[in-house]
């Protein structure tokens, strides 16, 4: 009888307390499982913001050339596209969220629209990344250490344009996703359907993603589609996404379209010549977004990017830099439009998780022989 007592008297004790005092600092207080903890402990290059490499210029091999599309000098291409194709594929070039092969999400949001978690992770800066995965697979993912790797340099990044992805099953990318949040982290996926089958060196199963924080970005999957390409002038049709950064008011907020781009390097003068007519395309997709921006692994320097699509028309974020472990080839980039997006900080470059891990060439190609490219941008429209 006294015990019971005793526990009525504690628990009145407790609903007074709460009632009418307040204990500092459990706002932000978290509950995490003990494995949860043990996990983030171990975890202690969960951000790699220390690692992060501005680009810089270098001095390559042919006499100080960058490499262009292909790896070839860049005088081994015209400054400007003399493609013949390019102007008939202008006008059929079609970016429809109606397309024929439906975009598939991730199982647990695939009945969301526009979500916001309220972003308990805000920040003075939005890092967009993207990153050839070199064919990552299941047997790949099958390697603790790749797997580790891998999401310990995913969480450096916000939202992150993935190419190279040709898992064979559908549940691949969100493996990798539920190993990223293993630490807690609130990431998420979109996901574009494979290519068609025989047009790429890793199989039939290639398809492109974009991966990114929940607490910092939100997404509309509405406006997630893939590009139309009636006339097939890219190998891989690149996929579209519509972000917003979570953290300022939905009416000042930074929004943004990226366009995920993979150019076939067997095809790279052909392919590079049609990004004009994919960024108009999707400019002019009806949505009124004046921040589109190309990423991903087109297979060229910024040397022959730009005049293809015009230097006063676009900034390239990563200049006369390589971005392949071997320091060779510059291959991945983020092009931004010149003016338009003022929210562009400057801030740009590579993740060598090659040096930051001290690993050998041949562990690196474990996972990829792609170094992650990177842009910061400001998550206030307009500064």
């Amino acid at each position: 009888m006294r015990s019971v007592i005793v526990l009525i008297v504690c628990i009145a004790a407790g609903v007074y307390f709460f009632r009418n005092f307040t204990v500092d600092g459990l706002e932000g207080l978290k509950v995490r499982s003990r494995g949860e903890a043990e996990l983030a402990a171990s975890d202690p290059q969960d951000d790699l913001t220390g690692y992060l490499t501005s680009s810089k210029p270098w001095q390559a091999q042919s006499g100080g050339q960058t490499p262009a599309a292909g790896g070839q000098n860049s005088g081994a291409f015209p400054t400007t596209s003399t493609d013949s194709n390019q102007q008939g594929f202008s006008s059929n070039w079609l970016a429809s969220s109606s397309s024929p092969r439906t975009p598939v999400t991730s199982p647990a949001a695939a009945n969301a629209g526009t979500s916001d978690t309220g972003g308990s992770r805000l920040s003075r800066r939005v890092r967009i990344a993207s990153w050839g995965l070199g064919g990552f697979n299941e047997e790949k993912a099958a390697k603790p250490h790749v797997m580790d790797l891998l999401a310990r340099v995913l969480r450096t990044f916000d939202v992150i344009a993935i190419q190279q992805l040709t898992g064979r099953e559908r549940d691949l990318l969100p493996r990798i996703i539920e190993h990223v949040n293993r630490t807690g982290r609130r990431y998420d996926f979109l996901i574009g359907p494979p290519a068609a089958r025989g047009s790429n060196p890793y199989g039939a199963e290639e398809q492109l993603a974009f991966v990114f924080d929940t607490e910092k970005i939100v997404t509309d999957r509405s406006q997630f589609y893939t590009v139309d390409d009636p006339g097939q002038a890219l190998t891989h049709d690149p996929i579209v996404g519509w972000f917003r950064v979570v953290g300022p008011s939905p009416d000042k907020a930074w929004t943004f379209t990226l366009v995920n781009v993979r150019i076939e390097v067997e095809a790279a003068r052909r392919e590079v010549a049609a990004l004009p007519a994919v960024y108009t395309a999707v400019s002019q997709d009806g949505r009124n977004e004046d921040d589109t921006l190309l990423i991903g692994l087109f297979q060229a320097d910024d040397a022959y990017l730009l005049p293809t699509l015009g230097e006063s028309r676009m900034v390239a974020a990563v200049e006369a830099t390589p971005t392949d472990i071997f320091g060779r080839h510059q291959t991945q980039n983020l092009l931004i439009p010149r003016g338009a997006t003022t929210e562009f900080l400057g801030g740009a470059g590579i993740v060598n998780f090659l040096r930051i891990h001290n690993l050998t060439l041949a562990e690196c190609e474990e996972l990829t022989p792609n170094l992650p490219i990177y842009a910061e941008f400001s998550p206030v429209e307009g500064e």
